[in-house]
């Protein structure tokens, strides 16, 4: 056996009798502490999250109305006369699907406005207006295909996911509030509240889908605009399924297949 040169002998003996010198790995310690604030942050945001989900599900019409007008903006959207005629078309559909839901009725007008974009998507805004870009009012889709999205953003609405949205804001502003001073810690729990949400997202979202095909159904009697829509952007988006893991929406297939089957 070889024997050991000066230096690491006289590193043993220091090892061994000086009590300054560690023998923890850094990084084992950096993992515990990395594990002990995801673990905490996670279960401030799940119980924020289940605490604020219950109260915003049992709100009253007026509490609603009273904090959707708290973001509701003084800017006048002037809707291009090129979309004019589709945002007639969609007021339209939009009282119809109105008409066939008692839950919505009698709250938010649900204004529809135009957001200039290069991205293919509409969004239900938290004081109840809703935004459909002109990428996917280019896009020249079909009645039925504009009433399947029109539908999924009323059913966001319908189940007060505008309202979850901003508690979910305020449960990582409180974070970021607590671990101010740290930015690397505000990273992890940043990163943290995006992946913990991911699944809630992703639930809300079916759930908007089976709103919106239910919806087709009663003021159509079909629901092939969901299924022509779903496959439409499917075959412009065409990304590898395990992508969708890492998203908050469900993928094109999953979604394509609760519109086929919710129905039968």
């Amino acid at each position: 056996m070889p024997h050991k040169n000066n230096y690491e002998a006289q590193l043993e003996l220091i090892k061994g009798e000086n009590v300054n010198v560690g023998t923890k790995s850094e990084l084992k310690d950096f993992s515990v502490l990395l594990g002990g604030i995801v673990g905490v942050v996670l279960v401030f945001l799940i119980s924020f999250n289940t605490v604020s989900t219950f109260f915003i599900d049992k709100m009253s019409t007026e509490s609603q109305l009273r904090i959707e007008s708290l973001f509701k903006s003084k800017e006048k959207i002037e809707i291009p006369e090129k979309y004019k005629q589709q945002i007639f078309l969609l007021e339209n559909i939009k009282q119809r699907i109105i008409e066939n839901d008692v839950s919505i009725q009698g709250k938010s007008q649900l204004n529809i406005n135009v957001l200039k974009s290069k991205e293919i998507n509409a969004m239900i805004k938290p004081d109840g207006s809703i935004l459909f870009t002109t990428k996917l009012l280019d896009e020249n889709l079909s009645e039925e295909e504009l009433a399947f999205v029109l539908a999924h953003e009323i059913g966001h609405y319908s189940n007060k996911d505008h309202l979850k949205s901003i508690s979910k804001q305020i449960a990582y502003a409180i974070i970021c509030a607590v671990a101010g001073l740290d930015s690397k810690v505000n990273s992890i729990a940043q990163g943290v509240s995006e992946i913990e949400f991911l699944s809630h997202s992703r639930e809300q979202e079916k759930e908007a889908d089976l709103y919106a095909n239910k919806m087709l159904i009663r003021i159509y009697g079909t629901n092939e605009g969901a299924k022509s829509f779903i496959k439409k952007l499917q075959n412009k988006e065409n990304l590898p399924e395990f992508i969708h893991y890492f998203s908050t929406h469900p993928s094109w297939n999953e979604r394509l297949e609760l519109v086929e089957t919710s129905n039968k």
